[in-house]
């Protein structure tokens, strides 16, 4: 049965009832939206309207007019008006038509002057472009027969062009843009009558894409997320399959209004090598659009925009692969302009050494009692605690307490210390403050932690089989590359399921609960001399660490007092 547990949350990325991004930041921030809300860790949903760019907030009450029938396939018919839409579609064609008697093009920037140059002539004469009559930019409709000719029955149905901006060459990042094949980078255009191959307007063509998207990650096990925020503008969302470390990433550039397009965009460090992109796409949408949008009276439709998919990541940056980091870096170039979202899918290079690392560390844990069955209370005592004074008496001043950055010496130099370290961290119920606490950031760092824990126990020889499996698990996690993210969950797993092990050995080992009066005997035979020790040999230990506070808790302060670091208890 499915455990009880709060209502999960519903992620929009936009809801009916609150502004779209077409209206509240850009159109073109409506594709990055969408693709943060399909990589998150939960249901999603969206408000029909968003996909076609409706730059205000559609009325569920007062609303009357149709939705567009964009997949013919699977109509959208409303039963009583099915006659008058029939009627109203060749009108509608008509009106299309008419409207697409040229090819609108726009440079968003500022400038002194532009102009524009393209295929349609040989790129032999420039054609000047306009001022915004607010100011926003230039702007020129190339009319056929005019600007270029189509001629009648060409099955070409684009056209590359290029903008002139002050005497330099210049492509628009807020078109769709493509690569000539000689290195060259061009913006795109429909023709007349014609539309980008594949393409439906707004959100439409890349929205299946995601809802795909989304139910895989759930299906196929990704079952831990984590955000980055890069930059200003620029967004990386990790969803993690904890069982083969399979990460998929989401890069979601947002299109804030006045963001720079053609800022330097940060590298990327993912885990892994990439195995598959799932989708890179732009949302294009023209300076002013929304200004120039103009509602129509029978269907609902939205600003002009076009989400362009590129066919590969090469498109949009480029992406290497270091084997000695075991991390691909990917470099993104001004392609990826606001309005942009990847996906990429990476994996271990050797998935193998995962498998080895997971039975390694269930071997560990559950071996643990067997591994010490030939361990004396001294060395178990050893092994969870010891004091700082107690370990450099031990080592011969080699060393104390392990020493956390940000976080100070650990109470004890046993696996106990390092459970109160990992407590600490887990009790911030938040994962992003859990990964900021010192314990994790410095198993992030290295491993020189877990290193510690396995020299110090080096010179105990009924230690020696536990050393020796902590020892190789600790080369497998130096093997791991590129991971560095998970160590603190794995050492985590690993010294607490000892910890917890060593305790159940160690509890298993008193007698049963005898009455008070027989206390003192049962300490007397718990009590023991340890050999390792650089101390006076006529000094008697016991085993305060450890009994100390469960006694404290059972029989009370008055029974117990502190003496030069020695515990004693009254009878």
């Amino acid at each position: 049965p499915l455990p009880a547990s709060l209502c999960p949350a519903l992620f929009y990325d936009c809801t009916h009832d609150n502004e779209p991004a077409a209206s509240k930041f850009t159109p073109a921030a409506t594709l990055a939206f969408a693709a943060v809300a399909a990589a998150a860790a939960a249901a999603c949903g969206s408000t029909r309207g968003t996909d076609e760019l409706v730059p205000f907030t559609l009325s569920v009450v007062h609303e009357r007019r149709l939705y567009h029938d964009f997949h013919p396939e699977v109509p959208l018919r409303n039963p009583a008006a099915a006659a008058a839409a029939a009627a109203a579609k060749p009108a509608a064609a008509a009106a299309e038509a008419a409207a697409e008697e040229g090819v609108e093009v726009v440079w968003p920037g500022e400038a002194q002057q532009v102009a524009v140059r393209g295929e349609w002539d040989g790129w032999a004469a420039d054609v000047p472009l306009e001022r915004c009559s607010k100011g926003l930019g230039f702007r020129v409709l190339l009319q056929q027969q005019q600007h270029f000719r189509n001629p009648q029955g060409s099955k070409k149905e684009t056209v590359q062009f290029k903008f002139i901006v002050d005497g330099q060459w210049r492509y628009s990042p807020s078109s769709p843009t493509v690569s000539d094949g000689r290195g060259n980078i061009n913006n795109i255009a429909a023709l007349p009558g014609a539309k980008l191959p594949g393409s439906l307007p707004g959100l439409l063509g890349v929205r299946p894409v995601l809802n795909r998207l989304h139910l895989r990650l759930a299906e196929e096990g990704f079952s831990q997320f984590a955000v980055e925020l890069l930059g200003e503008d620029l967004i990386l969302i990790k969803r993690i399959n904890p069982q083969t470390l399979n990460c998929c990433y989401t890069l979601a550039r947002c299109a804030y209004p006045g963001c720079n397009a053609e800022a330097p965009l940060p590298p990327v460090v993912l885990s892994g090598k990439i195995t598959e992109v799932a989708l890179v796409a732009s949302l294009h949408a023209e300076c002013g659009a929304v200004g120039r949008f103009a509602a129509d009276s029978n269907f609902i439709n939205g600003v002009e925009g076009l989400a362009r998919v590129y066919e590969g990541l090469e498109s949009v940056g480029q992406c290497t692969y270091t084997a000695a980091t075991g991390e691909t870096t990917l470099l993104l170039q001004q392609q990826f302009v606001p309005g942009s979202a990847a996906v990429l899918f990476t994996a271990p290079e050797d998935p193998l050494l995962l498998q080895q690392l997971q039975q390694q560390l269930r071997e560990t844990v559950e071996r643990a009692p067997a591994l010490l069955a030939a361990a004396a209370a001294a060395e178990l005592n050893c092994l969870l605690y010891k004091c700082n004074s107690e370990e450099t008496d031990a080592s011969c001043g080699a060393r104390g307490v392990y020493v956390l950055p940000g976080f100070g010496p650990l109470v004890y130099s046993g696996l106990a210390g390092l459970v109160g370290a990992f407590d600490a961290a887990r009790q911030q119920q938040q994962q992003q403050q859990q990964q900021q606490q010192p314990i994790c950031e410095n198993l992030r760092a290295g491993l020189w932690l877990l290193q510690y824990t396995v020299d110090r126990l080096a010179g105990q020889s009924t230690l020696l089989p536990l050393q020796q499996q902590l020892q190789q698990t600790l080369l497998l996690l130096q093997q791991l590359k590129g991971y560095n993210w998970i160590r603190p969950y794995i050492v985590d797993r690993l010294i607490s399921g000892v910890y917890a092990q060593v305790g159940a050995l160690v509890w298993s080992r008193i007698p049963a609960a005898a009455p008070r009066p027989r206390l003192a005997a049962v300490l007397r035979r718990c009590c023991f001399r340890p050999t390792h020790l650089g101390i006076e040999r006529s000094q008697p230990c016991c085993w305060a660490a450890p009994l100390r506070h469960g006694l404290y808790a059972q029989l009370g302060p008055r029974h117990f007092h502190r003496h030069q670091g020695h515990t004693h208890c009254h009878r």
